[in-house]
């Protein structure tokens, strides 16, 4: 089997030797060898091999001490994994975890799922001066030590709802809601043609009680509610987040480095689905039948006759649920799949109920997941080294400028401590700063630029090879 080491150390190689304090590459990496003409010229063609053979040993070496440190500290072997995620839930596994954790499936695991919203990112001014930035220390983690949903207790609905009473409820809730228009800043997200929205009016959807409970506090209503699925509740990683937060807080060098992964790299997991994918070879006339039982995951075409069809190994659950069907495994294979959705829905879920409090305010022109930009400082209480408390990015300094410019594109400038000019940019798709002060108010002001980005790597279908490319973007 193939292991990629990326998968479970997410940075460069020169930054994974550097961590672990082993010698890196010696020579640059050059250019010229993107070209297949390399393989016609000998000299290059060594140098080449040299530079790959130096690449390997330092990656040997690196990963030699990443693996004894993770086996010395937790007793986990990292060649018996293939991913970050697998690997924090594996040391979590077995140095944290006390209680048995149940396994969410079928109609249940579906119901839930439709409560697992992510982050929010907002833009209420696109321009502004004299700006702080603010981010949250440790948001997941923070809200992985609430009470997460477990055990499905039962399930309410038509009479059994009659005397329903959300204060004592514990779990999800189908229900029916008004966001009144007063409400300047809708906090409540809804799924909306492949989007995730933040919508005023009335709607309907799966949520977490507790998210329910805070939305109440901003003006919404409850019109009515469907079905609700009560869960017992626990405190299940409040030791694993207090020994990563503290080595993470107290440690220098490998060990810190590792303890903040891993701090972010768990609650994932348990958002993975049940379904296992297959892959079938059928006639080109049988496909629609596939693509209307299964959610299709890829299509190839392997002939003239015949299609490669890779789909999950159940019937699609929303179709069910729409034919009011059930489906029953009679299958002896049993899924292994350690996951449970309602605990990712419910760390999102509180970690937008932390974010809520501060996004009503009229001083906030943006914010993230876990970060806003504001006009004003934020109140002292709010501020501080801890864990889910805000801190200032900036270390007191004040942005002078900053656009706005859509999600997860903005850029600024501000003065440091010794009076320079430092500016800063955020584009998705493009490495963090490289979109220059000017280039981001030109673009505001509606001119269009290009950026030839370096080192992207496409994967090709069917023919499964890596192609290479400089891409120009505007």
């Amino acid at each position: 089997m193939f292991l990629d080491s990326l998968r479970i150390f997410p940075v460069s190689l020169q930054s994974l030797c550097s961590i672990f304090n082993v010698q890196g590459k010696i020579t640059p990496y050059n250019p010229k060898w993107n070209s297949l003409e390399v393989f016609k010229d000998k000299e290059e063609f060594k140098k080449l091999i040299k530079y790959v053979g130096q690449d390997s040993a330092a990656l040997q070496k690196a990963l030699k001490v990443a693996q004894l440190t993770y086996i010395n500290k937790y007793g986990v072997d990292i060649t018996n994994v293939v991913s970050l995620p697998m690997l924090a839930m594996k040391i979590f596994r077995l140095n944290f975890q006390k209680e048995p954790i149940p396994i969410l499936t079928g109609f249940n695991e579906y119901f839930v799922r439709k409560a697992y919203f992510g982050g929010a990112v907002d833009i209420y001014k696109a321009y502004a001066k004299n700006c702080y930035y603010y981010d949250i220390v440790s948001l997941y983690p923070y809200a992985m030590c609430k009470p997460m949903p477990l055990e499905l207790l039962e399930t309410l609905t038509g009479p059994a709802l009659q005397n329903f009473n959300l204060k004592d409820f514990f779990g999800f809730i189908e229900l029916e809601l008004e966001c009144p228009q007063t409400v300047k800043r809708p906090v409540l997200p809804f799924k909306w043609q492949n989007r995730t929205i933040y919508p005023k009016g009335k709607f309907s959807g799966v949520y977490f009680s507790e998210e329910i409970k805070d939305m109440l506090n901003f003006g919404y209503k409850i019109t009515k509610i469907k079905c609700a699925k009560r869960f017992s509740k626990g405190y299940v990683f409040n030791d694993y987040v207090k020994e990563m937060f503290e080595l993470k807080r107290d440690s220098v060098g490998a060990l810190r480095w590792i303890a903040k992964l891993l701090l972010n790299s768990l609650y994932g997991t348990f958002a993975r689905k049940q379904e296992l994918l297959k892959t079938v070879t059928v006639p080109n006339d049988m496909v629609p039948a596939y693509l209307v039982s299964y959610p299709s995951s890829t299509v190839l075409d392997s002939g003239e006759d015949t299609s490669t069809i890779l789909y999950e190994d159940r019937p699609n659950d929303q179709a069910l649920d729409q034919l009011g069907a059930t489906y029953q495994d009679d299958s002896s294979f049993k899924r292994n799949v350690k996951a449970n959705v309602a605990i990712a829905a419910a760390i999102t879920s509180y970690a937008r109920i932390h974010m809520n409090r501060i996004k009503q305010l009229s001083i906030v022109i943006y914010s993230d997941t876990d970060s806003a930009i504001t006009t004003e400082p934020l109140p002292d209480n709010l501020i501080g080294k801890d864990i889910g408390m805000f801190k200032d990015e900036l270390d007191g300094c004040v942005i002078q400028e900053i656009y706005v410019l859509g999600i997860k594109q903005y850029g600024f400038w501000y003065l440091d401590k010794q009076g320079n000019r430092v500016e800063r940019s955020v584009w998705a798709g493009y490495t963090r700063d490289s979109i220059s002060f000017n280039e981001i108010r030109e673009i505001f002001n509606g001119k269009k630029i290009t950026k030839v980005v370096d080192n992207r790597f496409f994967r090709s279908f069917p023919r499964e090879s890596l192609l290479h490319k400089f891409v120009k973007s505007t």
